[in-house]
């Protein structure tokens, strides 16, 4: 069953509080806005920049795959570094999807973890680092594939469409 939306009416009228001493309190806007005004509170928010350690936290690879990111150490700030560790991840494991190709082998599986350590000086969660696994399975009819025909099974959409739809 689908719920209709139905608008509210165009002139809606907020209730009327009834006087009395229950009644009195101020609203929040209220409260803060006379907060603001006697300097009780601080409405600039300061910005959490980053602390010597995190500025100078570097990420290398440490694999012997020469053909991916980081192979010089590289700086990287705390909140791009999932996305950065993890599309350096993905880089090895197309390569190794590549490799198995042209090996002639299936890949079973593939999966990344990224590690989360701890700073110690600004106690912030980043991500350390990461490690990429693949599983293949042996030969697939025992004569390795050319570079060429690799490329085209990875970039072809599976053979079993009814399963995917």
């Amino acid at each position: 069953m689908r719920i209709p939306f139905i608008p509210p009416p165009v002139n809606i009228e907020p209730p009327a509080r009834p006087a009395g001493p229950e009644n009195t309190a101020p609203t929040v806007t209220q409260f803060i806005n006379n907060q603001t005004e006697a300097g009780q509170i601080n409405t600039q928010l300061e910005p959490i920049g980053e602390c010597i350690t995190c500025s100078t936290r570097l990420y290398q690879d440490d694999s012997t795959d020469g053909g991916v990111s980081f192979q010089a150490a590289t700086h990287i700030s705390p909140e791009a570094a999932p996305a950065l560790v993890r599309s350096h991840e993905m880089e090895h494991q197309m390569r190794d999807r590549m490799a198995a190709e042209l090996e002639g082998c299936d890949v079973v599986l593939q999966y990344i973890q990224l590690h989360t350590s701890l700073c110690p000086e600004c106690n912030r969660v980043y991500v350390s680092g990461g490690t990429s696994t693949t599983q293949t399975r042996g030969p697939v009819n025992g004569t390795p594939l050319s570079m060429e025909s690799a490329l085209l099974n990875m970039m072809a959409p599976p053979e079993d469409e009814d399963d995917y739809a």
